[in-house]
């Protein structure tokens, strides 16, 4: 009848070599035609004839398009060979891959999960692939992180950086990171930050939670990771970098000139910063942040953001470098220099 299900086991002994089959017939909705179900699952072994070793394993699934009178050429899905590689969608998969997918019309659909959930992962295998779907991109774990790729072409899509996701954000033919960098282990505001292969933080009044808001500050050794090249990576992402001074300069004009472009690159209202914050508009989507100074104490949470450039100039003997700051009471962008032991914020500019 049309709800039946039909087993069959049948096998054939053709040149040499056996086939066995078992198909598995659904005919619910009724049959096309007489002697086609419409639709039909089959699992086929293939034996050599010498040894009775087995050379394939396959899955079919089969219709009138494809099932011929003879239980002949089913239009198989997957084959497994005695090698032990998977081909689906092709019935000989490269002796080089363990799996093969040959397909012109559908694609391959890894995990998709959030940043959270990736990071949640137990004890994840290096080169655990996954899609997130905070990033909108491929991440993998290479054994100590998650990597993921970087969409050189989109800006605006946030990244992934330490464990820590940056929401990025284009001004004219710039690409920045649209947070305060927060990376490294926090020491106390009384230790300097020394050249020891790992990435040392201040955090203001040390407290991690400030960093969590405002970002590290950083002396500027330590931001460049003791290279002195202006534009060098320093504790940015791959593929990032300290902006120069004339990198900040160039987003500074774009936006109107230094008497007016702090405005439009602080975050606006009084969350973050002390009234009036004047005419902080954000209109850049920079989100400029007050996380204030390491100079000999903490000084000026919510009064300024003062970020390093990887332009110095020399003062004396010492390496002064430039900055820019922005202010709770002014739309300036100030433009000056401080000496290289400072304590100051850090934003990335994509190469």
């Amino acid at each position: 009848g049309d709800d039946t299900v039909r087993v069959t086991l049948s096998s054939a002994n053709t040149a040499n070599s056996l086939t066995s089959e078992l198909m598995l017939r659904s005919t619910f909705g009724g049959s096309v035609p007489d002697y086609v179900p419409r639709n039909v699952a089959m699992l086929r072994a293939q034996f050599d004839g010498g040894g009775w070793e087995t050379t394939a394993l396959s899955f079919h699934v089969a219709g009138s398009d494809c099932w011929t009178d003879d239980h002949e050429d089913p239009c198989e899905r997957m084959r497994i060979t005695s090698g032990g590689h998977v081909g689906i969608g092709t019935d000989d998969p490269h002796s080089s891959a363990l799996v093969e997918i040959s397909t012109t019309d559908m694609g391959f659909l890894p995990p998709r999960m959030t940043t959270s959930q990736m990071t949640a992962i137990s004890n994840p295998a290096e080169g655990l692939t996954i899609y997130n779907s905070s990033l909108k991109t491929l991440c993998w774990y290479n054994g100590s992180k998650w990597i993921c790729l970087e969409d050189n072409e989109i800006c605006g899509t946030p990244i992934l950086y330490d464990g820590k996701t940056y929401n990025t954000v284009e001004i004219g033919s710039q690409c920045w990171m649209a947070e305060n960098l927060n990376i490294g282990t926090r020491i106390d505001g009384t230790s300097p930050q020394t050249d020891n292969q790992s990435i040392e933080k201040y955090c203001y009044d040390n407290s991690e939670a400030n960093c969590d808001v405002y970002g590290g500050l950083y002396q500027w050794g330590e931001a460049m990771q003791y290279a002195i090249t202006s534009g060098s990576q320093g504790i940015c992402p791959p593929g990032w970098h300290l902006p120069s001074d004339s990198e900040w300069t160039s987003l500074t004009s774009y936006l109107g000139g230094i008497t007016v472009a702090g405005g439009k690159l602080k975050e606006s209202g009084t969350s973050h910063w002390l009234p009036p914050n004047t005419d902080a508009t954000n209109e850049s989507g920079f989100t400029g942040l007050p996380g204030g100074a390491l100079i000999s104490a903490f000084t000026s949470l919510q009064i300024m953001g003062i970020f390093w450039t990887s332009t110095y100039y020399d003062w004396d003997g010492f390496y002064a470098v430039w900055y820019r700051r922005l202010f709770y009471d002014s739309a300036e962008v100030l433009r000056g220099g401080e000496p290289e032991f400072r304590g100051l914020s850090v934003r990335c500019i994509r190469d």
